[in-house]
């Protein structure tokens, strides 16, 4: 999953279910890093959200 994927997916969220950024974004975390986490650090989705992550301030703030 890119950065685009993540960054849609939370939009659809935070549209449909009218809860923060913030809130979507999480939303969008835990259903795609409900993976095997055997291997954490490596997961390429954890750093995606990781990048993402500081984005929601601007978008909680418009």
């Amino acid at each position: 999953m890119d950065k685009l994927e993540v960054a849609r997916e939370a939009v659809i969220i935070y549209f449909e279910e009218n809860i923060s950024a913030t809130r979507a974004i999480e939303k969008v975390k835990e259903k795609y890093l409900a993976t095997d986490q055997s291997k954490q650090g490596t997961n390429i989705n954890e750093t995606i959200f990781n990048n993402i992550i500081p984005l929601q301030d601007n978008l909680n703030n418009k």
